[in-house]
């Protein structure tokens, strides 16, 4: 029916009016994060690219042409700005993910720290624990190894420059 194809044709013009809201949306907020927190996550190349798929899309996207409401056309005329922009996105997530791993590593391990400490003073109160002298030495060692391994993986991530995927996960 007409009001079929009518309900139809509105239900696509608001997806693409969507998608077109959210490319806007996407270029500002990466215009923004370009000059602050994605700063160190992208090359000199890889910025000119990027600013130069933003602008291009921007001027297409305050056009007169039909196709603006055209979904598939915004999804191909956006996807070379979202591949490169979601890649530096993506390597910046990686690399802040890496970096909270690591503290809550830490706090893993100093969990374990304090909680072996308990079980280490009920030993010497000879006080009831599962733990021997000998469990106590051997947990204390794993976590020096873990602290240890730890330690050189940031030192191996730290030389790394930020605009590479992180060199461990």
């Amino acid at each position: 029916s007409l009001e079929k194809k009518q309900d139809k044709e509105d239900q696509i013009f608001r997806d693409a009016s969507q998608l077109k809201n959210s490319l806007e949306q996407y270029i500002y907020n990466t215009r923004e994060k370009l000059e602050t927190q994605l700063k160190s996550y992208y090359t000199e190349d890889e910025k000119t690219n990027l600013n130069k798929f933003m602008d291009d899309l921007m001027t297409w996207l305050y056009s007169e042409d039909e196709k603006l409401y055209d979904k598939e056309t915004l999804q191909k005329n956006s996807k070379n700005m979202t591949t490169l922009g979601d890649k530096i996105y993506k390597r910046c997530n990686d690399w802040n993910q890496l970096n909270e791993n690591y503290k809550k590593f830490e706090d893993v391990l100093n969990d374990i720290v304090e909680k072996l400490g308990i079980e280490e003073r009920k030993l010497a109160k000879k006080e009831f624990t599962y733990l021997t002298p000998e469990d106590v030495n051997k947990i204390k060692q794993l976590i020096e190894d873990a602290k240890n391994n730890c330690k050189k993986k940031q030192e191996t991530t730290g030389k790394a420059k930020l605009i590479n995927i992180p060199p461990v996960s």
